[in-house]
């Protein structure tokens, strides 16, 4: 397994021990990747970018309490 979804796994995992199941699952519902724009800037910058970083950007590209459309990513 890549280490990008490795983490992924792990950190689901973790939700799910700490009992915020249904917060992980809110979150994978509404979370967006990065966009291609974004990825080619960033790798433009940054080349040596990691690729496990980049996975994971690929599936969540903000942090815990990013607005995804009209919903937040983890309510407080």
């Amino acid at each position: 397994m890549a280490k990008g979804a490795e983490y992924w796994e792990k950190l689901g995992k973790a939700y799910e021990k700490n009992g915020l199941q249904a917060q992980w699952e809110h979150l994978t519902t509404i979370a967006e990747g990065i966009s291609q724009e974004d990825r080619a800037a960033l790798l433009a910058e940054y080349p040596d970018v990691p690729p496990s970083l980049m996975e994971i950007l690929a599936r969540i590209d903000g942090t815990y309490y990013r607005q995804y459309g009209d919903e937040k990513g983890a309510s407080r």
